[in-house]
């Protein structure tokens, strides 16, 4: 079993999420560590949507290096694949199949030079957290959080979202809302006896119109910002509707408060009109003149031979949840896929950058254990 074998085997595993049923690949997942030496434990946070964490704790005194990967992939869509999306099939440098990039290719690197340090009976403490359901609203680690459920003194925090083997330190925050408006239906041929939802809403769409958020732009997270990307309302052309809603994705940058943002929002709407959070994702951020950082950064830079200036991705990642759960260890979120891949159809991950990933994984084992 290497990396590259490996990653075939997570992607024969059907894990799209909705509905997930992550647990068959995450018991297998466990298996293999198990037999690393590693302590397993599970946590279902619903049927068949289960997570993991394994630990490796030779040191009583000192801090782990902790892994992260989720399981859980989007749906395939609706255009046809070149290869069956759940083969793993390898065609000239690249491994298809959905999860190739986002993220299982990531999880097998990371499984892979776990199995490689304990071989060379590595004294470092190592974790490793494998979550079900990131891909919608990062219920696992979010369950994980709030059980209480995840390890005590972890140092760092590696999670292998795709980033093309790039070192990144932070992402947006996410918060998606519902803004919604409440009518009187009625005759469409008698609308003066109803009250119309989608106008009131049509009013409420139009005070967005000159929006703008307190905070200025970031460096290095940018602007935040707001997109309307669903609208819905009325049941049938000849009735007064009398519900209508859209939603709102608003990315954040660090330190902006989220309740603030919501309460800037509904100073702007109708006091009738609702507003209803469905996500609520705090954004993430490592300072890079963090000593573990800055070492990170300096290897990858002779690895990789470029140059490494501060980053940030604008997606979620289970970081939002952990880091904080793990009292705010110096997080890197670096894996083999590639970003503008995850989603789409015919997801490939490049074979060479799996290998790489291991290596850099392998790499970060060894320094944190003269590190901590």
């Amino acid at each position: 079993m290497n990396e590259i074998t490996l990653t075939q085997q997570l992607i024969r595993f059907n894990t799209i999420n909705p509905p997930g049923n992550e647990q068959d690949c995450v018991l297998f997942i466990g298996k293999i560590l198990q037999s690393f030496g590693m302590v397993t434990r599970y946590y279902d946070f619903d049927n068949k949507r289960t997570s993991l964490i394994a630990s490796y704790r030779p040191q009583k005194k000192q801090s782990a290096i902790c892994f992260n990967g989720h399981v859980d992939t989007v749906p395939l869509g609706e255009d046809s694949w070149d290869f069956d999306p759940f083969s793993g099939t390898i065609s000239t440098d690249k491994l298809y199949g959905r999860g190739s990039s986002d993220m299982k290719a990531g999880i097998a690197a990371i499984i892979i030079a776990v199995k490689e340090a304990l071989e060379k009976n590595t004294t470092q403490n190592i974790e490793v957290i494998i979550t079900a359901g990131e891909e919608i609203g990062c219920e696992g680690a979010h369950f994980l959080k709030n059980s209480n459920s995840l390890p005590n003194d972890v140092g760092a925090l590696v999670i292998a979202e795709p980033t093309a083997n790039y070192p990144i330190i932070g992402h947006k925050g996410v918060l998606w809302l519902r803004v919604k408006t409440k009518g009187v239906t009625a005759h469409g041929s008698m609308p003066e006896k109803g009250k119309n939802a989608i106008t009131k809403l049509i009013r409420a769409y139009h005070k967005l119109d000159n929006f703008l958020f307190d905070d200025p732009e970031d460096p290095i997270f940018g602007k935040p910002t707001l997109n309307i990307g669903m609208i819905r309302g009325g049941q049938n052309i000849n009735s007064v509707p009398d519900e209508a809603y859209f939603t709102l994705d608003v990315r954040t940058i660090k330190k902006q408060d989220h309740r603030l943002i919501i309460k800037q929002l509904k100073s702007l709407f109708e006091q009738d009109t609702i507003l209803e959070t469905i996500e609520n994702v705090p954004s993430i951020y490592t300072d890079p003149d963090n000593s573990w950082i800055k070492l990170i950064f300096k290897r990858l830079s002779n690895q990789l031979n470029i140059s490494i200036q501060p980053s940030i991705i604008t997606y979620g990642t289970d970081a939002s949840y952990l880091k904080e759960g793990l009292n705010h260890p110096p997080t890197i979120i670096l894996g083999p896929g590639e970003p503008q891949l995850a989603h789409k159809t015919n997801e490939y991950c490049y074979i060479k950058k799996i290998t790489i990933a291991k290596n850099i994984f392998t790499d970060m084992i060894e320094q944190w254990s003269r590190f901590a």
